[in-house]
């Protein structure tokens, strides 16, 4: 038998590891459904129909910053955790990486056996992306030092980032962007990748780094390509270099890495390995999404 907690349970790759599980929960017997939000809002915003081998519970008021000790009951009575890299919106990226790092400690001295995090491809450029990097590689070394068995997902680009374009693709506006070779990963897929790590268990997946992202590499006029096909739009795109544009801080880093010839974000297999036919090609992204780019 196998205890999950998902913290927090509101990110959309623990919406979609919830969602895997309930579907398809093999050993899993438990999920304990962790957020910020407060109880009434929480449970509101959690609503799910487990299956009756499922024993489902929302716990609301707690989150990364908590206090340790009030975040170490979050995981006492679990065996298993998945840990969503948290980010506060209103303190930027800055505490990102303490507040996963107090999860993981907490996590461990609960007793958790086998902890599944959600990171980032961005350590493997802890230099020229060092401002993305910076929340996740302390996080990963506290977690491989935790006394727990571990899995690491490295989210790559995610596919939901092309539809920050949906409204100049709507008022059939010029978008303006930079080059890059792309390998869009669908955040769904990075919380169906988790619950294969809890339903096939430590055995298998503990010690291991998985990078996560899209079945195809595409450059930035296919990515565009792909949504005027689905939409039927004509889409208007203006290739220029990242000094046109008006970025700062890691977002200019990210750019800047993305135009160089010959760097791009890890292209493995590792997510149809996990989860198989299931795996989202960019295409079907937006064919599942065409209602946010009409």
């Amino acid at each position: 038998m196998t205890r999950v907690v998902v913290i927090p349970a509101t990110s959309q790759s623990g919406l979609a590891c919830v969602h895997s599980l309930l579907s398809n929960p093999g050993p899993v017997t438990a999920i304990r459904l962790v957020s910020r939000r407060a109880q009434a809002d929480a449970e509101k915003a959690l609503t799910f129909s487990p299956p009756a081998s499922v024993t489902l519970e929302v716990l609301g008021g707690v989150d990364a910053s908590s206090d340790p000790a009030i975040l170490q009951k979050v995981f006492e009575g679990f065996d298993s955790a998945l840990l969503v890299t948290p980010h506060d919106y209103s303190a930027g990226i800055s505490q990102d990486a303490a507040m996963t790092e107090n999860m993981i400690h907490a996590a461990a001295a609960a007793g958790i056996k086998h902890a599944t995090l959600v990171g980032s491809w961005t350590v493997n450029e802890p230099v020229a992306l060092s401002g993305l990097a910076a929340r996740f590689v302390g996080p990963e070394a506290v977690l491989q030092n935790s006394g727990m068995f571990w899995t690491i997902l490295r989210g790559g680009f995610f596919s939901q980032n092309f539809k920050v374009h949906a409204g100049k693709i709507k008022a059939s506006q010029e978008l303006v962007v930079t080059s890059g070779i792309f390998s869009p990963v669908d955040v769904d897929d990075i919380g169906r990748c988790a619950a294969a790590t809890f339903r096939e268990g430590s055995a298998k997946h503990g010690g291991k780094i998985y990078e996560m992202n899209g079945p195809e590499e595409l450059s930035i006029e296919e990515v565009f390509r792909v949504i005027g096909d689905v939409t039927g739009r004509v889409i208007s795109v203006k290739v220029v270099p990242s000094s046109a544009l008006p970025l700062q801080g890691f977002m200019k880093q990210a750019f800047e890495f993305y135009e160089k010839p010959g760097q791009k974000a890890p292209y493995t297999q590792d997510v149809g390995d996990l989860i198989g036919k299931e795996w989202t090609s960019f295409r079907s992204f937006v064919e599942r999404n065409k209602s946010a780019f009409m």
